[in-house]
């Protein structure tokens, strides 16, 4: 039996053999059965292999074939060869309509991965700092009342900081709600427009079992600085892109 099964997500398309548990050449096949698996998030089809395998299918890779996703971004083709930033938000939950920013940081990015410039800026807030919010990110009440700035001023020199250039986030749509809600709330009328690097590592390392920054940090061989703090995952995030485009 030749089997072909396809990843909901598009990452990959993979054909696989299985003939009472040996080895069988492709061509010899006897039947065509598709198989569908459904996946969430970042895992694809490679990943459903095991649950077959223990149900008594003998699997062997006899080809992979990537197949391009015409809804990723192609924005990312010219890095290395044009300046651009990176972005990084800490909030204080996941809701950008019931939570708040606790930190901002960017970093502009010059031709070669070289960095020009970084900044980062602690927030203050309305309320408190969740207790296992600090736990995660080390900020808390007292950081924030000695060191941060109004939510205007930082989204300002946010704006000014990044000069209208190309923007990334690693997984975009979370800091670009808080962002935008944040603007909305203010009366503004433009918006943070940000691109995601998920489908930039999609399209460069295809076939992971993840793509949250931690996971592709790891495959790259890239050292992570402080978690959960924005300068440090704009910084490994730089060094993902940068190692993926090398």
């Amino acid at each position: 039996m030749n089997c072909r099964f396809i990843s909901v997500d598009r990452v990959g398309v993979v054909d696989l053999a299985w003939h009472g548990g040996h080895r069988m050449p492709v061509e010899k096949a006897k039947w065509k059965v598709p198989v569908r698996f459904r996946t969430r998030g970042c895992r694809n089809a490679l990943c459903k292999k095991r649950p077959c395998q223990t149900t008594g299918f003998y699997f062997l890779v006899l080809d992979v074939s990537w197949e391009s996703d015409s809804t990723m971004s192609r924005t990312d083709l010219h890095l290395g060869s044009t300046s651009f930033c990176v972005l990084d938000i800490e909030t204080t939950g996941l809701s950008a309509h019931q939570h708040e920013i606790t930190e901002i940081a960017a970093i502009r990015v010059r031709e070669g991965f070289e960095i020009e410039e970084e900044f980062q800026c602690l927030v203050r807030i309305g309320g408190r700092v969740p207790w296992h919010i600090t736990q995660i990110t080390g900020i808390d009440d007292r950081m924030l009342r000695a060191q941060g700035k109004e939510l205007p001023e930082v989204l300002r020199l946010v704006h000014e900081f990044s000069c209208g250039r190309l923007a990334f986030a690693h997984n975009a749509r979370f800091d670009r709600s808080f962002l935008n809600a944040a603007a909305q709330r203010l009366g503004w009328r433009d918006e943070f427009a940000l691109e995601c690097s998920i489908p930039v590592f999609k399209r460069l390392l295809p076939g992971q079992r993840g793509y949250g920054l931690g996971a592709v940090a790891d495959s790259l061989k890239v050292r992570s600085g402080v978690a959960h703090r924005a300068l440090a995952d704009c910084r490994m995030l730089l060094d993902c892109l940068k190692r993926a485009h090398g």
